[in-house]
């Protein structure tokens, strides 16, 4: 079980150090992510990006260095990025047609995929969702619940006219990328105890 304050709180803790660096990383993610939402260019830029994004995130968390030039190392492995972002959004969007819920539950359930990609080079797009889909569950509840608990924060940037986002998108990526963690952690104590059953 997630509890929101202390992801939130460890990811204020590591941003006091990092939060230059990241503040221009996801700055510069959030424009070329809006690029790919509104051009055809966009759909090859979605899903290195957000890999880049996922990767820049998860090396600050671990104590690596982090540098503009790892926004875009998903353009080095081109295929299986952009069909993993092609492929989620395309799921995504099917599921939403089934009415609003179902996408949002879909959305939580592939919020890690980026992320397994990182740690799994050796996946495909297809083995990414599964994963993610798999470390997700039961948990569906608890990542929602974790994103609205920034309601407060997103109503402030909005009273900026949007420009507040721009310091609050490293806060979300990186509380986000805590909780990936924290959901690799307890699935691999889960499996543990599983083995000790066994």
């Amino acid at each position: 079980m997630f509890i929101c304050s202390e992801l939130r709180a460890r990811a204020r803790q590591q941003l006091t150090v990092n939060y230059g660096v990241m503040l221009v990383v996801t700055l510069i993610a959030s424009l070329l992510l809006g690029l790919a939402n509104s051009t055809v260019v966009g759909l090859v830029l979605g899903g290195p990006i957000t890999f880049g994004l996922s990767w820049c995130v998860l090396a600050m968390i671990r104590g690596n260095r982090v540098t503009l030039e790892n926004l875009f190392c998903g353009f080095s492995d081109l295929g299986r990025t952009l069909l993993l972002g092609l492929m989620r959004s395309i799921f995504i969007f099917l599921w939403t047609l089934l009415f609003i819920i179902p996408g949002i539950i879909k959305s939580l359930e592939y919020s890690m995929a980026f992320h397994i990609m990182v740690d799994h080079p050796e996946m495909d797009w297809s083995q990414c969702l599964q994963e993610s889909s798999r470390l997700t569950s039961g948990y569906k509840g608890d990542l929602f619940l974790l994103q609205l608990s920034f309601i407060g924060w997103y109503l402030l940037a909005l009273l900026t006219c949007g420009i507040g986002m721009i310091f609050l998108a490293p806060y979300v990526e990186v509380t986000m990328g805590n909780a990936y963690e924290q959901l690799k952690a307890e699935d691999l104590a889960a499996r543990r105890y599983a083995c000790l059953l066994y």
